[in-house]
């Protein structure tokens, strides 16, 4: 089993990561009075779910819906600077996805995404892993532009629940 991650991983070639391209326009973006204030309005409450832990989070459809409606689709992506992988236990991997966000060819955020894969759940593919861990890659990075920030405000998680 142990062949499949590493040839997974393998088989994943990424980009020569060059710092001087990928934060260039650093700080740079410029969205009108409109954007800025719908990027980051309020979602319903009825938006959030919660996780079996008990955290609240949006829907990653909801985030990723507010980036095409107010930035624009194809005006924005989210570069993979790296991929890593670490063994949890026995048959269970966490998937990394290092990512930058790049809104009009100007960086606005990093994150690390991550995602559990088990080598034993035949429902579930590195690549369904990995791309679980780019979602929470995006969620991470949106956080930086407000969007669904409620989701970290203790006052407004404690009236949540």
């Amino acid at each position: 089993m142990e062949n499949v991650t590493t040839q997974s991983k393998e088989n994943l070639q990424v980009a020569n990561f060059d710092p001087a391209i990928t934060y260039a326009n650093a700080s740079n973006l410029q969205l009108s009075e409109s954007e800025a204030k719908k990027i980051a309005a309020p979602f319903d409450e009825l938006d959030y779910e919660i996780t079996p832990a008990g955290f609240i989070y949006l829907p990653q459809a909801l985030s990723l819906k507010r980036l095409n409606d107010v930035i624009g689709v194809g005006r924005w992506g989210l570069l993979l600077i790296n991929v890593g992988q670490q063994e949890i236990k026995q048959g269970l991997i966490k998937i990394f996805y290092d990512g930058a966000l790049v809104i009009r060819n100007c960086f606005v955020s990093r994150a690390a995404g991550e995602a559990a894969y088990s080598l034993n759940n035949a429902n579930q593919s590195y690549a369904t892993a990995l791309e679980a861990a780019k979602t929470d890659c995006r969620q991470r990075c949106c956080k930086d532009l407000g969007i669904a920030t409620d989701a970290w405000n203790p006052s407004y998680v404690r009236a949540w629940q």
